[in-house]
């Protein structure tokens, strides 16, 4: 079993967040589609994330951006075979960003450690799949209607308790869980800001925290930046996000942020 609290646990000994580079293998994806949907440019992505600071890499293979079109689980395993069957040398973390529990449990058995569940429901076949391989399992809220939350923030902690609650019925022990308030997904900017001002409040589960901010459409919104392409906000985010809990930072550009969290990390160690 890969014990991500063990592992985040060590790791914020001496830095204050974990990064999470992404790769999308997907024509698909809002801000990097087609970009490395190839085995050769899938590959060079992978080591250049791993050298800019991921301690995990995200693989998505299906889009989940608003309008994405289907993609059946043998469409999507072709996609991540590119990467996962294939010899990487000194290969960091792998966690796999999908809604199918079958895709999950191909990626699993090619040596993925994280189940990144993107569907937003409480899948039994997922759950079981994250007893039985003992495999951290991220949760993410992606319920409801833009603008249309009576109290997001109370919306997502409900949702939380409630996904501690299946898991504890099909065998998911707490510390799997990896909690992930969904930002962008069929939420407004005043709501998505809502939810990063809740963030301590998300932490007081006692379980780690991911934050997926990265080139969203709010970001861009509060920065002023065109849409996905939003350097200034993405690390305004980030930054927010480690200093009132994030444990994990969910990004496409890692390099922008490494210089970042090295300074961090040295300020973090100071006062501790």
């Amino acid at each position: 079993m890969f014990d991500i609290f063990s592992y985040l646990r060590d790791f914020h000994a001496a830095s204050p967040c974990l990064l999470m580079g992404i790769l999308n293998l997907t024509p698909d994806s809002f801000h990097d589609g087609a970009c490395y949907n190839q085995k050769e440019k899938a590959i060079e992505q992978l080591l250049h994330l791993r050298d800019a600071g991921a301690q995990i890499v995200d693989l998505g293979a299906m889009s989940s951006r608003p309008g994405h079109a289907f993609v059946t689980e043998e469409e999507e395993i072709s996609r991540l075979a590119l990467v996962l069957e294939q010899e990487i040398p000194d290969r960091p973390l792998l966690s796999v960003d999908t809604d199918k529990p079958e895709v999950a449990a191909y990626a699993l058995e090619q040596g993925v450690q994280i189940i990144n569940d993107c569907s937003g429901l409480l899948q039994a076949d997922m759950y079981r799949l994250a007893a039985r391989k003992a495999a951290p399992l991220i949760v993410m809220h992606r319920q409801g209607e833009e603008g249309r939350h009576t109290d997001i923030c109370r919306e997502v902690q409900d949702f939380f308790r409630e996904c501690i609650a299946f898991g504890k019925l099909y065998g998911v022990q707490e510390r799997q869980l990896i909690l992930d308030p969904g930002l962008g997904f069929n939420k407004s900017i005043e709501e998505n800001l809502q939810l990063m001002a809740a963030l301590p409040e998300f932490s007081g589960f006692g379980l780690p925290v991911l934050l997926g901010f990265s080139h969203k459409r709010f970001v861009s919104g509060i920065s002023g930046e065109p849409p996905a392409q939003s350097p200034g906000g993405n690390l305004a985010a980030a930054v927010y996000g480690f200093l009132h809990g994030a444990s994990i930072l969910r990004m496409h550009d890692l390099e922008l942020l490494k210089p970042l969290l090295q300074a961090a990390a040295v300020l973090w160690k100071e006062q501790r």
